[in-house]
């Protein structure tokens, strides 16, 4: 089974990159095996891991990873030292590495955020781009279809 888990908060500029991504793929026809979650709407993350051999995170990566906009998949991501509480896909991470065995195949797929603005929803221009790249790139890579080409 394999777990497309997007993370982030659409209230918070580009840090709803995961939400965002979710909206796109959630309009399509997925292989059996394969299952996607809005984590926000789930009521977090951490449980999403399991049950699954292979997870792939979407999220927004911080400022200064890579040039803003840029669509990067990192199979090494640190943990946050705060923890779950922490928050963002690091601390995430951290609980789940913690918690959670057997421990998934896990791959961060996130797009530079260039900031994330409290409580001002909305992507910037090149956060916004790279949901169709992530969900291109996912559809090719997964096997999913546009539910018009499907039926």
């Amino acid at each position: 089974m394999i777990h497309v888990i997007c993370l982030g908060n659409p209230m918070h500029g580009d840090d709803g990159f995961g939400p965002a991504v979710f909206r796109r793929l959630d309009g399509m026809d997925w292989p059996m095996g394969i299952r996607v979650f809005d984590a926000a709407a789930q009521g977090g993350g951490v449980g999403l891991f399991r049950e699954c051999s292979r997870a792939i995170a979407i999220d927004a990566l911080p400022p200064g990873t890579g040039q803003p906009g840029e669509v990067l998949r990192l199979r090494d991501y640190p943990d946050d030292p705060q923890g779950a509480a922490a928050g963002g896909v690091g601390g995430i991470l951290a609980a789940v590495r913690r918690t959670i065995r057997p421990l998934p195949d896990v791959e961060i797929v996130g797009a530079v955020a260039i900031c994330c603005r409290p409580f001002q929803p909305g992507l910037s221009p090149l956060v916004a781009a790279a949901v169709e790249t992530v969900a291109v790139m996912l559809r090719r890579d997964l096997g999913g279809r546009s539910r018009k080409a499907a039926g």
